[in-house]
This record gives structure tokens, C-alpha cells and sequence, in this order.
């Protein structure tokens, strides 16, 4: 049942993304030609799972890799909002 959520919530945050701020998908293509959208937005659709079975399984998984780690850290960085210190 989670997986069917995660695809959801990936292709839901893929949807919103590019229509919120293209010029950062630009970007990050030209600078990472070989980053993978598909497991970014998996990941920070897990993110909403962190603390669940469904989500220890995944990152326990063997095809959970270093590379994998790097869209686990960027999707983690990029679901946590950042507090505004100047107010």
C-alpha cells in the first residue's frame, strides 16, 4: 500500500515542482547531467514515511547505495522547511 502512495506522492511533487520553480531543474540538469528525477522524488516522497517500517525497508534495501544516500540527503534538505532568522 505504501508503494502506491510514494508513486503518487512522487509524481504529485514532480507535477508541483516543475511548475513552481523550472529555472531549478534547469540548473541542477546542466550541473548534474546524470541525476536521476525518478529516485529524487521517490525519496522525498519517503521522507513523508521516516519512523515507519515501509521506510527503514527501503533504506535497508540492497540496492540502497553511497549514490542512493545522495538523493535521500538532497530530498531530506529539500522537504525540511527553513526557518526565516530575521524576523
Amino acid at each position: 500500500m505504501s508503494k502506491y502512495y510514494v508513486d503518487l506522492i512522487a509524481q504529485t511533487l514532480r507535477d508541483v515542482h516543475s511548475k513552481i520553480d523550472p529555472d531549478f531543474l534547469t540548473q541542477v540538469n546542466s550541473n548534474f547531467p546524470d541525476w536521476d528525477w525518478d529516485k529524487y522524488y521517490e525519496y522525498q516522497a519517503f521522507q513523508g514515511l521516516d519512523g515507519t517500517p515501509e521506510y527503514d525497508e527501503h533504506v535497508s534495501n540492497s540496492d540502497y547505495t553511497y549514490f542512493s544516500n545522495i538523493y535521500l540527503i538532497s530530498a531530506n534538505n529539500d522537504s525540511t522547511e527553513i526557518p526565516v532568522c530575521d524576523e
